[in-house]
This record gives structure tokens, sequence and C-alpha cells, in this order.
């Protein structure tokens, strides 16, 4: 994500206990036995829930790209290692072999 697209994240839940124990704390504070509904208060309260998962979803979608990031760069050293390997198995002396296969562990240490 560009630095410009982010915006100002608090601490939220990660764990799905965490957030149902939030909705079930704002659902405690609204009885269905009180007619007198304040539908301006209700709305303000789901979009809070609402905003409350869409951080959370955003925050693990932020994690998830960081790891993606990760994987991709692991993913370019495979495809290294392997091209080094077979380059090493059609080498003409054993000076090149090694040396090749010095270049592997390298990469892999």
């Amino acid at each position: 994500m560009n630095d410009k697209k982010r915006k100002m994240r608090m601490t939220l839940p990660k764990k799905q206990e965490d957030i149902q124990n939030i909705v079930e704390e704002i659902s405690a504070t609204h009885t269905h036995t009180d007619h007198h509904h304040h539908h301006a208060g209700e709305a303000n309260e789901i979009m809070k829930v609402i905003d409350i998962f869409l951080s959370a979803m955003d925050t693990r979608m932020t994690e998830l790209e960081e790891k993606i990031d990760i994987l991709r760069k692991e993913m370019i050293k495979v495809y290294q290692l392997f091209s080094i390997l077979v380059k090493s198995m059609s080498a003409k002396n054993e000076d090149d072999k090694i040396s090749l296969l010095k270049k592997a562990v390298e990469l892999v240490g």
C-alpha cells in the first residue's frame, strides 16, 4: 500500500474472540425491550462496529502483504538455487562444480 493511502489506525483486536467480545458489549448496551429506538444512535453504533471490522481487516491485509513480500523474495532464492544446481550438474570440470556448489551454499546460508 502507498503511504498516501494509509490511514491512522488504532490498536485493534486481532483474535476473533476479542472481536466477538466487542460485538457482545455493544449488543448489551442495546435492549430490544425498549421500543423507543433511537435509530440515529443505533446507526452510529453499527457504523462503529463496521469500522472496527474494516480496520481489523485492513490490518490483517497489511500483515498478509508483508508476508507475501517475504515469500516472493524466498521464491526468487529458490529459483536462483535451482539455476545454480542445474549449472553445477552440467559443469565440465570439478573446479566449476565446486565453485557453483559453494555459491549455492552461500545463497542458502
